[in-house]
């Protein structure tokens, strides 16, 4: 009989990596691994339908908790010596998680067989370096990795094609590589040297001092040359939620591992007032027969009222689209009363559920939504917020024409009337083609299982 690969996934809880996060949980519960999910956010309800253990990391919360109680008992010496006694305090707890037994406690208890953890997470990834563990980290992103001449994530240049292209993304790299030591040196220089180390700091100066509190140089083992910031790690491979296809094809970096989009479709979201609602909006639209258009905004950035008015007005005068917006819960909130009856906004919506119908989605960037939008054969359009990836994640869709780019920020109306007409009719017609290749794509990852089979791959060898 065949081992049970044990799995321990220590994940960073970000929202919108949360829906990738489940789906992965379930797939390796299905192919009968066992799995731990640790996080320093707790996950339990995300995942309380799904065989796997759920544990909740709060040293950095218990240490900052003790430094608190320290504090409340200084004696009043003083406004000087109170200060100097709370900074001493500080600096003697500043490093508690480096002494914090958690982690390593909780390998030891699970014995994983591969520790998979989200490239974020920073301060586990170091302390878990002489465990000698197979380590995987897990990213949302495309290639992390500076190679061949590719441009860096956060730019919307696509691979040079000319010695005037090849300059720009050269520069690009060079302000990447200023920024990172500006950062350094701010950090450096600011209050947070005398704070706390958390599982969330991704501040170089706070992991320097976390590997040498583990005995070894973070220089000898993180590169700083690379997108990434702070750095990443030179000999640890990188699992990406994303399929190699929609990725540049000048990225050739063996480290990256492209095992498809985790899109979770299991849970029954129908019964949510948010899905009752949609429903609603589409039984009394079913008549008219309009294609419907949806809109995502960032769960995780507030959106500007300045972003949804332009639809609105757009929306309000073409009355043969149906729009659908999802504000992410991050936004103003819209009264639909005083809506037109082909537009409804909601601080939620039922993504999943709005794609199966719509025609054309309208995002920001972000790679969750990218996803499950091609994942379901919807073109795309791209108007850019800049956030990290999302300039990236837009010259991609461009580069495999999965959708289009908006130029105006935020869209006007004139530019979005021109790009929904442009992918609904005629001139669309490669766009949507291309889409439904790349659909069939991600269902080719979907029924090879390609992230399960890669982690059985990796916690067979010895």
């Amino acid at each position: 009989m065949s081992k049970t690969p044990r799995v321990l996934h220590i994940a960073h809880g970000i929202g919108s990596y949360n829906n990738s996060l489940r789906e992965l949980a379930r797939r390796l519960c299905n192919a009968n691994f066992a799995l731990c999910v640790a996080s320093h956010v707790d996950l339990s309800e995300l995942l309380d339908d799904i065989n796997v253990r759920v544990e909740h990391l709060q040293a950095d919360k218990a240490i900052a908790e003790r430094l608190r109680e320290e504090t409340h008992r200084l004696t009043d010496g003083g406004g000087l010596r109170q200060k100097f006694q709370r900074v001493s305090l500080s600096l003697r707890h500043r490093l508690g998680l480096t002494s914090a037994r958690e982690i390593a406690d909780l390998v030891t208890e699970w014995q994983p067989d591969v520790l998979l953890i989200d490239m974020e997470c920073h301060v586990v990834i170091i302390q878990t370096r002489n465990l000698g563990i197979t380590t995987i980290l897990c990213s949302r992103w495309f290639t992390v990795f500076r190679t061949g001449r590719i441009p860096p994530m956060h730019t919307t240049l696509a691979p040079p094609e000319n010695l005037p292209d090849s300059l720009r993304v050269r520069w690009e790299w060079a302000k990447l590589a200023l920024y990172k030591r500006w950062l350094d040196v701010r950090h450096r220089c600011s209050k947070r040297r005398f704070r706390l180390v958390d599982y969330e700091t991704n501040a170089r100066s706070d992991l320097q001092a976390v590997a040498l509190g583990c005995g070894f140089s973070l220089d000898s083992i993180a590169d700083r040359s690379h997108w990434l910031i702070p750095h990443v790690y030179r000999d640890l491979p990188v699992m990406s939620l994303t399929v190699r296809e929609l990725e540049f094809e000048q990225t050739n970096d063996n480290r990256m591992h492209y095992v498809g989009a985790m899109v979770d479709d299991s849970k029954n979201y129908k019964s949510s007032p948010a899905s009752k609602r949609y429903q609603l909006f589409i039984k009394q639209r079913a008549a008219v027969g309009n294609p419907l258009i949806y809109c995502s905004y960032s769960s995780y950035w507030s959106t500007d009222f300045q972003y949804i008015k332009p639809l609105l007005d757009l929306f309000a005068r073409r009355q043969d689209w149906d729009l659908v917006i999802g504000l992410g819960g991050k936004s103003e909130t819209v009264n639909n009363s005083e809506l037109p009856d082909n537009i409804l906004v909601m601080n939620y919506a039922p993504q999943l559920e709005v794609l199966d119908n719509a025609s054309v989605a309208i995002t920001h960037g972000g790679i969750s939504t990218i996803n499950e939008a091609l994942g379901k054969g919807v073109p795309l359009i791209v108007g850019s917020a800049g956030h990290v990836d999302q300039n990236g994640c837009m010259a991609r869709v461009v580069h495999h024409k999965v959708g289009v780019a908006a130029s105006s920020d935020p869209i006007d109306r004139a530019e979005l009337e021109r790009l929904i007409d442009g992918l609904l009719g005629e001139k669309g017609a490669e766009v949507r083609a291309q889409t439904a290749e790349m659909q069939r794509t991600m269902e080719n990852y979907d029924k090879q299982n390609t992230a399960v089979e890669y982690l059985r791959s990796i916690a067979k060898k010895p």
